[in-house]
């Protein structure tokens, strides 16, 4: 009878431990079945649901164009084209005035342009007065920087006590593809009669036209 009970015993303590297996082993894969749970959860009429953790991807903010901001003035180089030079428009515009070189028939010639009442003018930098080199722009005139002579921006007529003036005329030009496109023979000239104290730039008449049936070296936009 004691060895019955002792069995029993024996039995019961198994059954106990295995009991005890079973429960750990269902709650380890409690987990798993939540896991399933939740993604089932995400589902909705077969379509699954995006996740919390996906990023969308953040497009780059477009960036503004930086507009040409105006300047006091601008020292240009510019380009040569046969007989031509070349003033970008652009740079005339946005600056108080450019300073630019033309090449002359024996030494660089010094030029300075500005914008006026939407013309292009360009005067040479020298005095017509003292027959030096060298001009100072300011809102309303042109500065001589030896003898201190101002000229009227418009007309280039000087002050009271200024003997010579810069000559009257402008250098022709003509607006085409974003340049001032000037003949370099004009500007020459121009310089040339400007030092001398001339009345005007030119003794001659220069007319600036576009012809479409002529052939030759010269662009029909500044064919004269």
């Amino acid at each position: 009878m004691t060895r019955r009970y002792g069995l029993v015993a024996v039995m019961i303590l198994l059954v106990s431990v295995l009991g005890a297996c079973a429960a750990s082993d269902d709650a380890a894969g409690t987990p798993a079945v939540a896991a399933e749970e939740v993604e089932s959860a995400t589902t909705v009429e077969g379509e699954a649901a995006p996740s919390i953790l996906t990023l969308s991807p953040v497009e780059d903010e477009p960036v503004p164009a930086v507009s040409a901001e105006k300047v006091s003035h601008l020292r240009l180089e510019p380009e040569i084209d046969g007989p031509l030079m070349l003033i970008s428009t652009s740079d005339a515009e946005r600056a108080g005035h450019v300073h630019f070189i033309v090449p002359g028939p024996s030494a660089a010639l010094n030029y300075l342009g500005y914008m006026l009442d939407g013309t292009f003018y360009a005067r040479a930098e020298v005095c017509p007065n003292c027959g030096s080199e060298g001009l100072s722009f300011s809102s309303n005139s042109l500065s001589c920087h030896s003898c201190s002579s101002d000229f009227n921006l418009e007309t280039g007529i000087g002050g009271e006590d200024v003997v010579s003036h810069i000559p009257a005329g402008l250098v022709p030009y003509v607006e085409d593809g974003g340049y001032f496109r000037i003949f370099v023979s004009d500007l020459v000239e121009a310089y040339e009669r400007t030092a001398a104290g001339e009345e005007v730039l030119f003794e001659r008449d220069v007319v600036v036209e576009v012809e479409e049936d002529e052939d030759d070296d010269v662009p029909a936009c500044c064919r004269r």
